[in-house]
């Protein structure tokens, strides 16, 4: 079962940051050593329209600011959302093949592009534009996707790494590595009223 993550709260209160997601599930339509400053990666083709209406629905904190993601650091997915949107990154180390693949969805339309795919990597977004599958062959580097999905009031992650459901512990949050407690895993915007 996924875990909702609800802005307002502070790390410290992660024991009950994650709530049981099914409510917000139904809204859903159907190289090693290597250092990079992963805010460079963003492309302007996946920027946030961050108008009036983005700025009325706040992201949980856990969420915000891109970490310092190093090519070979433990196996997983680096997820954060900043001024241009959401980005997943992912590595593993040493230099064997490793499969990772995911889906990330939402009920407003997404737009995606790779970061550093190579090879047989792919990004697929669907027909309807309310998700993303990617299948990543990792050699220890760096791959990642750039998304934006309209201000969306959820986003839903699901990784898996050769076939596997991904371990919660396995996947970093924000610019501080925050982990969800379960996986996949929902985000939620709230209202600010501003």
């Amino acid at each position: 079962m996924g875990t909702r993550l609800q802005s307002g709260l502070t790390a410290a209160a992660l024991g009950i940051l994650f709530t049981a997601a099914g409510a917000s599930q139904s809204a859903f339509a159907s190289t090693a050593g290597e250092a990079v400053a992963s805010t460079a990666s963003a492309t302007s083709s996946t920027a946030d329209h961050d108008g009036d209406e983005c700025r009325e629905y706040a992201l949980p904190a856990q969420v915000i600011g891109a970490p310092t993601v190093t090519a070979g650091a433990a196996a997983g997915a680096r997820v954060w959302h900043d001024s241009t949107g959401w980005h997943v990154r992912i590595t593993h180390p040493g230099h064997d093949a490793v499969e990772f693949t995911g889906t990330l969805s939402s009920p407003g339309t997404m737009k995606a592009t790779g970061y550093r795919l190579e090879g047989h990597d792919s990004i697929t977004v669907a027909a309807d534009r309310h998700s993303v599958s990617f299948h990543v062959v990792n050699h220890g580097g760096i791959d990642g996707i750039d998304f934006t999905d309209s201000c969306s009031a959820i986003t839903r992650f699901t990784f898996r790494q050769n076939g596997q459901q991904l371990s919660p512990v396995s996947v970093w949050l924000g610019a501080h590595g925050v982990h969800p407690t379960s996986q996949p895993f929902t985000v939620e915007r709230h209202y600010t009223g501003h």
